[in-house]
Protein backbone atom coordinates (compact mmCIF):
# COMPACT_ATOMS: atom_id res chain seq x y z
CA UNK A 1 0.00 0.00 0.00
CA UNK A 2 1.40 3.15 -0.72
CA UNK A 3 0.42 6.86 0.55
CA UNK A 4 0.54 10.34 -1.42
CA UNK A 5 0.68 13.62 1.03
CA UNK A 6 1.32 17.02 0.67
CA UNK A 7 1.04 17.93 4.06
CA UNK A 8 4.24 20.33 4.42
CA UNK A 9 5.86 18.08 6.99
CA UNK A 10 4.34 15.17 6.90
CA UNK A 11 2.37 13.09 10.03
CA UNK A 12 3.54 10.53 12.97
CA UNK A 13 0.47 8.66 13.83
CA UNK A 14 0.23 6.33 16.26
CA UNK A 15 -2.32 3.90 15.74
CA UNK A 16 -3.20 0.35 17.29
CA UNK A 17 0.65 0.40 18.89
CA UNK A 18 1.82 1.28 15.77
CA UNK A 19 4.04 4.11 14.37
CA UNK A 20 3.48 5.62 11.11
CA UNK A 21 5.15 8.08 9.49
CA UNK A 22 3.69 9.46 6.67
CA UNK A 23 6.59 10.89 4.62
CA UNK A 24 5.16 15.10 3.32
CA UNK A 25 5.98 17.28 0.92
CA UNK A 26 9.36 18.43 2.43
CA UNK A 27 11.17 14.82 2.70
CA UNK A 28 14.85 14.87 2.15
CA UNK A 29 14.36 18.85 2.63
CA UNK A 30 17.65 20.27 3.39
CA UNK A 31 17.65 24.37 3.74
CA UNK A 32 20.94 24.67 3.23
CA UNK A 33 20.99 23.91 -0.03
CA UNK A 34 17.53 25.43 -1.71
CA UNK A 35 15.82 24.07 -4.64
CA UNK A 36 16.43 26.30 -8.06
CA UNK A 37 13.05 28.00 -9.02
CA UNK A 38 12.04 26.85 -5.60
CA UNK A 39 10.35 23.61 -6.90
CA UNK A 40 11.58 20.31 -5.27
CA UNK A 41 12.64 18.06 -7.63
CA UNK A 42 11.00 14.17 -7.55
CA UNK A 43 12.69 11.65 -5.67
CA UNK A 44 12.18 8.27 -4.67
CA UNK A 45 10.01 9.56 -1.95
CA UNK A 46 8.67 12.59 -3.17
CA UNK A 47 6.62 13.10 -6.51
CA UNK A 48 4.90 16.53 -7.59
CA UNK A 49 4.80 17.89 -4.19
CA UNK A 50 3.55 14.92 -2.14
CA UNK A 51 5.51 12.94 0.05
CA UNK A 52 5.43 9.08 -0.58
CA UNK A 53 5.19 6.25 1.75
CA UNK A 54 4.92 2.33 1.64
CA UNK A 55 3.64 0.60 4.22
CA UNK A 56 3.32 -3.29 4.41
CA UNK A 57 2.34 -6.15 7.15
CA UNK A 58 1.07 -4.24 10.45
CA UNK A 59 1.92 -1.01 9.25
CA UNK A 60 -0.52 -1.06 6.30
CA UNK A 61 -3.20 -2.56 8.49
CA UNK A 62 -2.75 0.07 10.85
CA UNK A 63 -2.97 2.85 8.58
CA UNK A 64 -5.65 1.25 6.85
CA UNK A 65 -7.73 1.44 10.11
CA UNK A 66 -6.74 4.71 11.01
CA UNK A 67 -7.79 6.25 7.51
CA UNK A 68 -10.88 4.48 7.65
CA UNK A 69 -11.74 6.61 11.01
CA UNK A 70 -10.06 9.78 10.56
CA UNK A 71 -11.84 10.08 7.01
CA UNK A 72 -15.36 10.49 9.21
CA UNK A 73 -14.40 14.00 10.55
CA UNK A 74 -12.69 16.67 9.36
CA UNK A 75 -8.53 16.87 8.93
CA UNK A 76 -5.91 15.51 6.48
CA UNK A 77 -8.18 12.72 5.03
CA UNK A 78 -11.41 14.49 4.72
CA UNK A 79 -9.30 17.41 2.76
CA UNK A 80 -7.86 14.85 0.60
CA UNK A 81 -4.22 16.05 1.81
CA UNK A 82 -3.51 12.21 1.90
CA UNK A 83 -3.93 10.52 -0.30
CA UNK A 84 -4.22 6.30 -0.33
CA UNK A 85 -3.38 3.76 -3.13
CA UNK A 86 -2.07 0.44 -4.16
CA UNK A 87 0.47 0.86 -5.83
CA UNK A 88 3.66 3.44 -6.73
CA UNK A 89 1.94 4.17 -10.09
CA UNK A 90 -1.23 4.76 -8.33
CA UNK A 91 -0.09 7.00 -5.85
CA UNK A 92 1.71 8.86 -8.28
CA UNK A 93 -0.89 9.60 -10.51
CA UNK A 94 -3.12 10.86 -7.25
CA UNK A 95 -0.43 13.22 -5.90
CA UNK A 96 -0.02 14.20 -10.15
CA UNK A 97 -3.83 15.09 -9.94
CA UNK A 98 -3.35 16.72 -6.55
CA UNK A 99 -0.93 18.65 -7.31
CA UNK A 100 -1.59 22.61 -5.90
CA UNK A 101 1.83 23.86 -7.31
CA UNK A 102 0.77 23.59 -10.49
CA UNK A 103 -0.66 26.94 -12.13
CA UNK A 104 -4.12 27.19 -13.88
CA UNK A 105 -2.42 29.90 -16.75
CA UNK A 106 0.67 29.60 -19.32
CA UNK A 107 3.21 32.06 -19.25
CA UNK A 108 2.69 35.45 -20.68
CA UNK A 109 4.17 36.40 -24.68
CA UNK A 110 5.25 39.60 -24.28
CA UNK A 111 4.15 39.84 -28.03
CA UNK A 112 0.56 39.71 -27.29
CA UNK A 113 -0.18 39.32 -23.50
CA UNK A 114 0.62 42.62 -22.31
CA UNK A 115 -1.71 44.85 -21.24
CA UNK A 116 -1.54 48.11 -23.50
CA UNK A 117 0.59 50.81 -22.47
CA UNK A 118 2.65 48.38 -21.13
CA UNK A 119 6.35 48.49 -23.51
CA UNK A 120 9.44 45.93 -23.18
CA UNK A 121 12.85 46.61 -23.54
CA UNK A 122 15.70 44.41 -24.08
CA UNK A 123 18.62 44.50 -21.37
Amino acid sequence: MWVASNLPHGLVVEHAGVALHINGANVEFDPENLFKNGLAPDTAVRFHGHGLTEFTGKQADAFTEWFGISGKGPGPVQSESIQIAQTEADAKKAAAKHDTSKTARGGLDPQKDLPEGVETKKD
